[in-house]
């Protein structure tokens, strides 16, 4: 069924998703430290998404401040010249997160299919043991607002006209209060048996949502890692203009914006799974 089971590829994914690792990349482990010592692929830094996130604050989970990223990314010897491949276990809990932020950056980042599972089934050749020796970076970097929305600048992009609060969380948690107008898109039920969903399914979903290519979405989860992964599937499809909410949905109802409590029209009964990329 290759890499999708599609009937047709989706327009966007050769721009966010390879299947090789070209020979001139920086290859981006975005799993746990334990995980990378046991096993990862030869040359490969760490970069964990949990370190991109703050647990501080009084909404634990939010993406740390551009100043603390930029200088995460260069402290991994990132530059902006840089052609990027990030992978995690084949799940989707870390990679896509990683993948956002290095794009929220302007930098030239992929997702390797499948990740580890895939490379250790294809190419087999792993290695294990701390990370190699990092030579930081004095890159300048540049963070786009508009991809990543903090919390005090949702309610203005909101009040455009072309964007649409997209709610990723469960019926349940939908219904007891999401932002007004919004729909609900079961990212995580679509893309439970593994890769992107069929082209035909995605496409009448969000023709049912009325979310077109010219629409603005401005996605929102119960954490980022949720966010990331239908950021990942709307730009995918096409929709380049993808807005994601820069921290969990509890970090928007602290912010004080407009709620409601309605049951959602949109509700599916699929059941929801683990994010498998391969």
């Amino acid at each position: 069924m290759g890499l999708y089971g599609l009937n047709r590829p989706l327009p966007n994914a050769h721009a966010l998703i390879v299947r090789d690792v070209p020979s001139d990349a920086v290859v981006l482990d975005a799993r746990g430290s334990l995980a990378y010592r046991n096993e990862h692929l030869p040359g490969a830094r760490p970069l964990w998404s949990r370190t991109l996130l703050s647990f501080d604050g009084p909404v634990p989970g939010m993406l740390a401040a551009p100043d603390a990223l930029a200088d995460t990314l260069r402290a991994v010897g990132l530059s902006s010249d840089d052609r990027i491949v990030v992978y995690d276990d084949g799940d989707g809990r870390n990679a896509p997160l990683v993948l956002l932020v290095l794009h929220a950056f302007g930098l030239d980042a992929r997702l390797l299919e499948g990740g580890l599972e895939a490379w250790r089934a294809s190419v087999g050749e792993t290695v294990a043991g701390p990370p190699p020796e990092a030579t930081p970076s004095e890159t300048s970097f540049a963070f786009d607002r508009r991809l990543l929305v903090p919390a005090d600048e949702a309610e203005e992009h909101l009040a455009e006209h072309a964007v649409a609060p997209v709610d990723l969380r469960t019926a349940q948690a939908y219904g007891a209060g999401h932002l007004e107008n919004a729909v609900r898109l079961d990212a995580d039920a679509l893309l439970a048996e593994g890769g992107l969903p069929r082209w035909s399914a995605l496409h009448a979903r969000l023709q049912q949502l009325r979310l077109t290519r010219d629409t603005h979405p401005l996605v929102y989860g119960g954490d980022l890692q949720q966010a990331a992964r239908a950021w990942l599937l709307l730009d995918a499809y096409g929709i380049q203009h993808v807005h994601v909410y820069h921290g969990p949905f509890e970090g928007l109802t602290q912010a004080g914006l407009p709620l409601s409590r309605t049951a959602s029209a949109q509700a599916t009964s699929t059941p929801s799974g683990s994010v498998c990329w391969r």
